[in-house]
């Protein structure tokens, strides 16, 4: 499909990619090693019929992760149902316990996941 041409100052703040990280067993990356962001979602907050999403009791988790402009992974604070502005260039094999949280990942530009096989 051909669309149109999408200018920096919107493509600085918003997203034209994305969807939901179904693993972490490999450490996760987008196609271009471009920057992205997560959005963490814990699963008993979320109603599979309705598709509603309810507010967590906690606030959030800290999650072990590269920042894009960071040489290695450091601990950092995520809110539950928030998209974070943080830029990420990894999320390392088992940093977000797939079990109890959904993971949605978004991007600025065209991107895939890249992340091996299972």
């Amino acid at each position: 499909m051909e669309r149109g041409e999408v200018s920096a100052e919107a493509r600085a703040t918003r997203w034209v990619s994305g969807g939901q990280i179904e693993h972490l067993d490999t450490a996760f990356r987008v196609t271009g090693d471009s920057p992205f962001g997560i959005t963490i979602i814990p699963i008993a907050n979320y109603n599979d019929i309705t598709k509603l999403i309810t507010a967590p009791e906690e606030l959030g988790i800290v999650v072990t992760c590269t920042y894009y402009e960071d040489d290695a992974a450091a601990p950092h604070a995520f809110f539950f149902n928030d998209p974070s502005i943080a830029l990420l260039y990894e999320l390392p094999a088992g940093c977000i316990d797939m079990d109890v949280y959904m993971v949605f990942w978004n991007c600025g530009v065209f991107a895939e996941p890249k992340q091996e096989a299972v």
